[in-house]
């Protein structure tokens, strides 16, 4: 079975709080939950820790809009 983790996981493998850790599960780019349980949404850890090292850290900054993307 593949080991897990929920936001405080994800929090933690990315370094930063929960409200932050939140605002990355929200990105296009960030894995799909494997499931969604009574306390949240799950991932697998592997899933998580390669988007981390891949993407973080993050640029300084808001992100830019669709639109500033296509430029």
């Amino acid at each position: 079975m593949a080991e897990l983790a929920g936001l405080a996981e994800v929090a933690a493998i990315c370094g930063v709080s929960k409200r932050s850790a939140l605002s990355y599960t929200k990105r296009p780019d960030f894995p799909e939950p494997l499931d969604r349980l009574a306390s949240g949404p799950v991932w697998r850890r592997a899933d998580v820790e390669a988007w981390a090292k891949a993407h973080l850290p993050l640029p300084p900054g808001r992100p830019s809009t669709q639109s500033e993307r296509r430029k």
